[in-house]
C-alpha cells in the first residue's frame, strides 16, 4: 500500500484533486446513463487505477469512499491511500496507437494539470536548493521538467534546445529526438505520473 498525507508530500492536493475528480466523474456519467449510482456508499468498493506495463506494470486500487465522505462534509482528506498490485492487464484504450478521446482525454487533462500545477508549486524551492541551471537538478527533476512541458504541449515531448542532453527515469528516456511523441497513455498513465511524483518530492 501506498500512503500519502497532506504533511508530508507536496503533491497531496493535486492527488486529491485528480481522485476526487475522477471519482466525481465516474458517478456523474453512471447518473447519466443509468439514472442512478450507489457503487462509491460502501467502502469496500474501489476504482482501478492502471499503469503501463513497460513502464510500472502495477495498477493502484483507491477506495474513494473516505475521500468523496469528507468532500460531502465541505471538508478536505489528510491520507489517501492506494493499494498496489502488478498490473492485471492494460484496457485495448491505452493500447498504441493511444487516441485521446471522450473519458480517456478528460483523465489526461486531469492528470496532466495535476502534474504542472505540482511542478510549478515545488520548483521554486528546487533553483533556491539546487541553482537555476537545469544541470545541476536531481535526474528525476530534469526528467519531471521534460514532462511537464510535454504535458503544457498537448502532452507531446517538446525540446527547444536540439542539443538538450537525454533525461531518464525508469524505463524511459527522452531527447529532442523524440520531439512530437505523444506519451500520456503510451509512456504515462496515472499510475506514473503518481509515482514520478513521489520520487521527485522525495528528492527535494
Amino acid at each position: 500500500m501506498r500512503r500519502y498525507i497532506s504533511t508530508q508530500h507536496r503533491f497531496f492536493d493535486y492527488l486529491v484533486t485528480f481522485l476526487g475528480s475522477i471519482c466525481c466523474l465516474g458517478v456523474g456519467l453512471a447518473v447519466q446513463r443509468l439514472g442512478k449510482f450507489g457503487k462509491f456508499r460502501s467502502k469496500e468498493k474501489y476504482i482501478n487505477i492502471q499503469g503501463i506495463s513497460h513502464v510500472s506494470n502495477l495498477e493502484f486500487h483507491f477506495h474513494p469512499y473516505d475521500l468523496l465522505e469528507s468532500l460531502a462534509r465541505d471538508s478536505w482528506p489528510s491520507v489517501i491511500e492506494l493499494d498496489e498490485f502488478p498490473l492485471s492487464g492494460e484496457t485495448t484504450s491505452m493500447l498504441a496507437p493511444v487516441r485521446l478521446t471522450g473519458q480517456l482525454k478528460l483523465h489526461a487533462h486531469l492528470i496532466e494539470s495535476a502534474f504542472i500545477q505540482y511542478f510549478e508549486s515545488v520548483c521554486s524551492i528546487v533553483e533556491n536548493k539546487y541553482g537555476k541551471g537545469r544541470q545541476s537538478w536531481p535526474e528525476v527533476w530534469n526528467f519531471g521538467r521534460v514532462v511537464r512541458n510535454a504535458f503544457a504541449h498537448g502532452g507531446e515531448i517538446y525540446f527547444t534546445n536540439p542539443r538538450a542532453s537525454a533525461v531518464t527515469w525508469k524505463t524511459l528516456s527522452y531527447s529532442p529526438a523524440d520531439n512530437g511523441l505523444q506519451i500520456v497513455f503510451r509512456d504515462l498513465a496515472p499510475v506514473e505520473i503518481i509515482l514520478l511524483m513521489e520520487d521527485m518530492d522525495s528528492a527535494v
